[in-house]
This record gives C-alpha cells, structure tokens and sequence, in this order.
C-alpha cells in the first residue's frame, strides 16, 4: 500500500503527459523532443494505462429469432397438461378443467 502511495506522484506525471501527448497531435517522438522526455518511458506508461483501464461494457447485437405462439399449454396441479390451439372450443376446454379438477 505504501508503495502505491509513493508511485502517485510519478503517476500522475504521466498521466498528464499521456494527457497533453493525445491533445497536441503530435507524434510521440515530437511530443517527447519538444518536452525532453524519454519516448520508451511514455511509451511505457501509455501501455501500462491501457492495462489498468478495465475495459468499458460493449454492446454486442444479437440476432432475434421473433416466435410467434399459436398455442397455449395449460398445467393443472402438475399432473394434467393441455394444449389449446387457436380455435379451441370455450365450453370443451371448461368442461376438461371441471373433470380434471375433480380427479386431483
């Protein structure tokens, strides 16, 4: 931990070269002759930020398979099931479920 404390300021001195570097435009190399720095050591620290950055959630489209259901199943008590097409019968279906009922 104290080891993290004492990197800080080191970090943060190139933090804010990394900063300035991405805002001039300008190649490493220029960036580093104008400022009298070590390309190898930006470079270093330039790596050594991508590693540390947790990488931001992508967002990866999926191809959808749209179902369309022209049936209903019905469970009755976990012991009956029914499946009801489209079309059914009302009074059937509600004549099954009465008999069904009384068997459970």
């Amino acid at each position: 931990m104290a080891q993290q404390n004492q990197n800080q300021p080191r970090q943060d001195y190139w933090q804010n070269h990394i900063k300035q570097w991405k805002r001039s435009g300008l190649s490493q190399v220029l960036y580093c002759r104008k400022h009298k720095i070590s390309k190898n050591t930006l470079g270093y620290w330039i790596k050594k930020q991508i590693k540390g950055t947790p990488k931001s959630p992508e967002f990866v489209q999926l191809p959808v398979k749209i179902m369309t259901s022209t049936s209903l199943e019905i469970i009755i008590n976990n012991r009956f099931k029914i499946l009801i097409s489209v079309g059914f019968d009302v009074q059937l279906l509600k004549d099954t479920i009465k008999i069904l009922e009384q068997l459970s």
